[in-house]
């Protein structure tokens, strides 16, 4: 699976348990930005929930150590 390097970022700040406003203050985004990246992250991943995406991408490898 292959993410875009933002939706990357998106995606490890997700399982580090911020907020869609927390993500896009550190990211100088909007939060509507933020919302899109992880509507994109969920199709990629196949999964309609943080904790699906975060699960999906844990076991592929996308969050690293």
């Amino acid at each position: 699976i292959d993410l875009p390097p933002q939706q990357l970022k998106v995606l490890r700040a997700i399982a580090q348990g911020k907020s869609n406003k927390e993500i896009a203050q550190e990211m100088g985004l909007s939060v509507a930005t933020i919302k899109a990246h992880t509507g994109a992250i969920f199709r990629t991943l196949n999964g309609s929930r943080r904790f699906e995406a975060i699960r999906t991408a844990e076991s592929v490898g996308l969050l690293g150590d």
